[in-house]
């Protein structure tokens, strides 16, 4: 539905850690962006079931792969929800087709996202030095840092990252809109739970490979030997808001009750003034002490 998607990109106009990632330019954005463009594609082939879409599912997949290596796991992620399907169906012969279009494909394209590299003389054993030792930091680089945090901290926007601070007055955290963030994690578990009741067959295929997404892209960090940050989970977030604005849509929106459109329009409210309230702090503009340690330092996690 229109209305889901509109109030899908409100919400996520209203993150705080997408506006932070946007305006410092990570890699994230970009990743997360290809991330949703190779779901729409995905969507689009299901819908339409033609094999030969799934080349274009592949490519904006490598664009993902190109930007940052995490596009690996929602790729790896469709390849089994794809594969399942087709043996489920008895259409095993597909297999290879789809392991080209999702694996082949993007890692073709990551390797080619490093021609300009190569056009400046760079060997073919720089390349694998190259990925060696990105490999050792993945595998070997545990560590720790006063910011890190994981997957289960993600949810509950926990702990946020500094970024930039000039003088006492003037600092930049990537931390979400804290009722925004709450609101999605409700809205998780209300689906999880089962708790909105029965969607269309279509909506329901939607949602689960949207949960599926958020699955393999939140559960390897439980394992990964390397540190992580706030930041990894930005990929998740515009997800988080679609199934927040689904959410909405079904207690809310798709009622004739008006005192349920009065209840959304306040919780919207809410949102805007959250994020107006934490705007200085995703940018920052100057605050007093005083306002920084109430507001922004609400909770010590978030110091």
């Amino acid at each position: 539905r229109r209305t889901i998607s509109l109030l899908a990109a409100f919400l996520i106009a209203l993150d705080g850690l997408w506006l932070v990632q946007s305006r410092i330019a990570m890699n994230d954005v970009f990743m997360a962006v290809w991330l949703l463009a190779t779901v729409a594609a995905y969507l689009f082939y299901k819908q339409n079931q033609n094999l030969k879409l799934l080349l274009l599912v592949g490519f904006l997949g490598g664009l993902g792969l190109a930007s940052k290596w995490s596009a690996l796991l929602w790729l790896i992620g469709l390849l089994l929800w794809e594969s399942i399907e087709q043996i489920r169906a008895k259409r095993s012969h597909l297999l290879a087709w789809i392991f080209f279009c999702l694996i082949i494909l993007p890692f073709g394209l990551y390797v080619m996202s490093f021609l300009p590299m190569f056009l400046q003389g760079k060997s073919i054993s720089y390349f694998v030095e190259l990925h060696l030792q990105i490999w050792r930091y993945q595998i070997l680089g545990a560590g720790t840092h006063l910011y890190q945090s994981g997957p289960v901290q993600w949810l509950f926007n926990w702990r946020p990252v500094w970024y930039w601070s000039n003088g006492s007055d003037r600092q930049i955290y990537a931390l979400n809109n804290p009722l925004l963030a709450w609101f999605e994690l409700s809205a998780l578990v209300l689906l999880f739970a089962g708790l909105l009741g029965k969607a269309k067959q279509q909506t329901r295929y939607a949602l689960d490979l949207l949960l599926m997404l958020i699955g393999v892209m939140s559960i390897p960090w439980f394992f990964s030997p390397r540190i992580a940050f706030y930041y990894h989970y930005t990929p998740i977030a515009p997800i988080m808001a679609i199934l927040l604005a689904y959410t909405l849509d079904v207690i809310y929106l798709g009622r004739s009750i008006h005192y349920l459109k009065l209840i959304f329009l306040l919780l919207i409210t809410g949102l805007i003034w959250i994020f107006w309230l934490y705007y200085p702090h995703w940018i920052g503009l100057p605050v007093t002490e005083e306002f920084r340690q109430t507001v922004y330092w609400l909770l010590p996690s978030w110091r």
